[in-house]
């Protein structure tokens, strides 16, 4: 399990071609994933987040969004396997001084900004 953190990110969008091993257990080469360094995960963005290969035994939790008549983005909700209580388990305590509260399980309840990854994060390791 990961996710993007300001001083470094181990998942990222690969556009260009990377290696991995598929869900055969053979050598594949594909641009255009979601690649995961961390176990080595990659999943096909354009498919649902599918898993191309790696441990990973889900896709990634799709975002749902909404577009209003400004042209306005809104994450209205989730699908997929969800594994939110692991993330604050696992995270919770780095995810509450980075981000300075006590409650990092809190919803937003006006808006969040989205920022580029490479804006966010210093430091995207590329294996």
């Amino acid at each position: 399990m990961t996710h993007p953190a300001q001083q470094v990110s181990f998942i990222n969008y690969r556009h260009e071609p990377a290696t991995f091993r598929n869900s055969s257990d053979e050598t594949s080469q594909r641009g255009q994933v979601i690649y995961c360094c961390s176990e080595k995960s990659v999943y096909d963005p354009v498919d649902g987040a599918r898993v191309l290969g790696g441990p990973a035994k889900q896709p990634l939790t799709a975002i749902v969004l909404e577009q209003d008549q400004r042209g306005d983005l809104y994450a209205i909700g989730t699908l997929g396997g969800e594994l939110y209580e692991k993330f604050f388990e696992t995270f919770g305590s780095r995810l509450s001084l980075e981000f300075r509260t006590s409650d990092v399980r809190r919803p937003v309840k006006t808006s969040a900004r989205v920022v580029p990854l490479a804006t966010y994060c210093s430091n995207q390791v590329l294996c």
